[in-house]
């Protein structure tokens, strides 16, 4: 699916505009509505928040320190540019990859630990970078508490982890689901694995080495 967003990318079959609708639509419906279901109502497997995170962010912690390393060793770069390398060498791309892999692989039963690696991935890996950029280079420490408050913005509107969070909400309330709007949800969220992966190889197309 990836592949074929890229061909279809590469050689015009779809525009630009389609490519954006297309992200649009998944970031913004399907794949929120796929997370609120599966919060709200899936058997969810009994998981311990610091276990996961310290597996998945112990994992980062080793990407992120062989990139510092190797960018100033190997690269002879300046410390502030390790900070941008790091960041892009350990932070995982686990809404269009991630999601799509762990639940076409392992059924419901990821959607806990997904949600818990999504909902403070990016304030944890921008923090850091941010607090690893001030340390390599102090006049960017006004950089970084601006960094840190437009992370804190965009994560207020943020509609994935919003909502994760209220799908958490209402499954704490007991109530359920409506039939109706649990069955428009489901329609949403069979849509959300293959929309994404689609949307990314359309979005590799603006990229080169």
């Amino acid at each position: 699916l990836i592949a074929l967003g890229f061909v279809a990318g590469r050689f015009a079959w779809v525009g630009a505009s389609v490519s954006k609708g297309l992200a649009e639509f998944t970031f913004t419906l399907a794949v929120p509505a796929l997370l609120f279901r599966t919060m709200a109502t899936a058997e969810l497997p009994s998981v311990s928040p610091l276990l996961v995170w310290s597996t998945y962010f112990g994992t980062v912690a080793v990407a992120w320190t062989l990139a510092t390393l190797l960018t100033v060793t190997v690269l002879r770069r300046p410390a502030a540019d390790s900070a941008p390398i790091a960041m892009s060498s350990g932070f995982g791309n686990v809404v269009m990859l991630g999601i799509p892999l762990a639940l076409a692989t392992y059924g419901e039963a990821a959607a806990g630990p997904i949600a818990l690696i999504i909902s403070v991935h990016s304030p944890v890996l921008w923090t850091l970078a941010s607090v690893h950029l001030a340390i390599a280079d102090r006049s960017q420490a006004k950089s970084m508490r601006e960094t840190l408050r437009s992370v804190a913005s965009d994560l207020a509107r943020n509609t994935i982890i919003l909502a994760i969070i209220a799908g958490t909400l209402w499954r704490f309330t007991g109530l359920g689901l409506n039939p109706v709007i649990e069955k428009s949800m489901a329609f949403l969220g069979q849509a959300a694995i293959p929309c994404a992966l689609v949307s990314l190889g359309l979005s590799l197309v603006g990229f080169k080495i």
